[in-house]
């Protein structure tokens, strides 16, 4: 039966940002840039080696993952690159519609190959997350539908497949690559994509142009490595920027010199890097004085076209 490690089901709960609403015409702004402060715990920009908090956070800006979590509702899960999921009596055999409008940040077309390739990798890797997929089977049909099969009863799987160490990667554009590829590049189709990376100083991320979803506000996120005090020192001074690691105390002090109206925050563990196409409307970790951010997970996008589509041939994996 897959299991969640209590990690994983923190990182699912991506619903501490709320998004504002987003509209297909809307574009990246030129200017904006987005401050995050968040003390490091991650080793790796790769979410199949990395099962942090910050490396949650990177994950859900550069990756999709087959099922999402919308809004505040950390119990439902809801299709996100899957277009339809359906699951059968006993809970042992989940079906999956692929959306066919998801492209790489290289505009390769996103396949059933690319599902089965990354769940595969975090199999292969025999690491923390590959728990997830304790015995769980995988098999691809044709090019737009995935099947998993639990070898028992597994109701929780569709909660499973939000986390971000199950992300989606590119599976040509990682053939033949080394360890540690993509902590300089990406290969996700995430409303980011990679920048600069560091396990020690500032992660940057750029909007991906070639997003198939709600086009992001920011044109630029900026990580930056810093402890709560600090944090808290610079949250009040900047203009779009995000403190993560505040506790109640340095939060009610937030609160004292800002607007009540702005912050409304203390701590966060987990969140998602902001997709929208509309400036954000309200402030959820701190932000500035009178500032403005948001909240929760990506939206459902609405439709978009579609890029070429690769055939690919049925494939399957199974855990080893």
């Amino acid at each position: 039966m897959l299991k969640r490690s209590p990690a994983a089901a923190g990182f699912a709960m991506v619903a501490l940002l709320a998004m504002a609403t987003c509209t297909s015409s809307a574009a990246t702004s030129t200017n904006a840039v987005l401050i995050i402060d968040k003390s490091f715990d991650l080793t790796s920009a790769d979410p199949h080696r990395d099962a942090s908090e910050t490396g949650a956070l990177i994950a859900k800006a550069l990756y999709s993952t087959l099922l999402t979590f919308e809004g505040g509702d950390q119990s439902t899960p809801v299709p996100w690159v899957a277009a339809s999921y359906t699951s059968s009596e006993d809970a042992r055999t989940f079906t999956f519609k692929l959306r066919h409008d998801v492209v790489f940040s290289d505009r390769s077309q996103l396949t059933s190959a690319d599902v089965l390739y990354s769940l595969a990798r975090v199999v292969k890797m025999k690491g923390g997350p590959s728990a997830l997929l304790s015995g769980v089977n995988a098999s691809a049909p044709d090019a737009y539908t995935v099947v998993l099969t639990s070898s028992d009863p597994n109701p929780g799987l569709p909660s499973v497949l939000t986390t971000p160490e199950l992300a989606i990667v590119n599976a040509i554009a990682m053939n033949g690559k080394a360890d540690g590829f993509l902590d300089g590049a990406s290969a996700g189709s995430g409303p980011y994509v990679l920048e600069s990376f560091s396990t020690f100083s500032d992660i940057e991320l750029v909007a991906n142009s070639r997003y198939w979803g709600p086009k992001p506000f920011y044109r630029k996120v900026v990580v930056r490595n810093m402890d709560p005090r600090t944090q808290l020192a610079y949250v009040g001074a900047g203009k779009d920027e995000i403190a993560l690691d505040l506790s109640p105390i340095q939060a009610a002090t937030a609160r004292r010199c800002c607007s009540p109206a702005s912050v409304a925050a203390t701590s966060i563990s987990t969140t998602s890097v902001p997709t929208s196409g509309d400036p954000p409307r309200r402030q959820q970790a701190s932000n500035r004085c009178g500032g403005s951010t948001i909240s929760g997970t990506p939206s459902r996008p609405s439709h978009f076209v579609p890029a070429s589509q690769p055939s690919t041939s049925p494939a399957t994996w199974a855990p080893a």
